[in-house]
């Protein structure tokens, strides 16, 4: 299983947030290419990127820091958040970055996400479908994480190949440090065993990392955990290696 560490710019800054929320908020690097540097020395060979601005304000507002992370860091760039038509796609790999992720797009128009995935291929778009879990039925969030839609994980994925690579994360988990949906990864991965798998949210353990790994996902994103020293990506990459 990928080891992903996760990077959020807010102005120009790595910040979490808990739980999507906005006004809950901490900042942890004030260089977010420096952080990039760090995550690749102790042997993350792939980073994931979200936008928080554009999330929110549904443009590209990060690209100068995207552009110094893309620098600083040798092994594989997925970026995320507010990216809406193809020009703001091609202005992202035109920054050197290697997958796009779509978000609310995804959501609310799949047949041009479907066109994005037939133009680029699928090896260079990754779907992030949000989710909160409503009585144990996953619940599609768009637009930041702001707004619940009344579609399912399974609506969703009904509409695009099982060749697809997904980022599947749980709301209610997100910077909690509450160890990721278990049971939720265990119905996603019997459903769409073929789907390329990205696990995400409140990730916090070496035990998360297992259990994710014995169900088959294939990569797991963790964010805060790094942050705060609860794990390192050293140890995380060694052990599942």
């Amino acid at each position: 299983m990928k080891i992903i560490p996760s990077i959020d710019l807010q102005n120009g800054k790595c910040v979490r947030l808990q739980q999507g929320d906005f006004r809950r908020q901490t900042i942890y690097d004030d260089s977010p290419s420096a952080k990039a540097q760090e995550f690749y020395g102790e042997g993350a060979r792939d980073l994931h990127v979200v936008d928080l601005d554009g999330a929110r304000e549904e443009s590209l507002k990060q690209n100068t820091a995207i552009s110094k992370i893309r620098h600083a860091f040798a092994g594989t760039l997925q970026v995320g958040g507010g990216i809406r038509n193809q020009s703001q796609i091609e202005a992202l790999f035109a920054l050197g970055v290697d997958k796009i992720v779509l978000g609310s797009l995804s959501i609310l128009d799949s047949d041009l996400t479907q066109s994005f995935i037939s133009k680029f291929g699928f090896e260079k778009i990754v779907l992030a479908l949000d989710f909160k879990l409503v009585d144990e039925v996953p619940m599609i969030a768009i637009k930041g994480w702001q707004e619940t839609t009344p579609w399912t994980m399974w609506d969703i994925l009904e509409r695009f190949s099982d060749q697809v690579e997904i980022l599947c994360t749980d709301i209610s988990k997100d910077g909690m440090g509450l160890g990721p949906s278990i049971r939720f990864y265990q119905e996603l991965a019997k459903r769409h065993a073929c789907c390329r798998i990205q696990a995400s949210g409140g990730i916090t353990t070496l035990e998360d990392l297992y259990s994710l790994n014995a169900l088959g996902i294939g990569s797991a994103i963790v964010g805060k955990a790094f942050y705060q020293g609860k794990l390192s990506v050293g140890e995380a990459v060694e052990c599942l290696n």
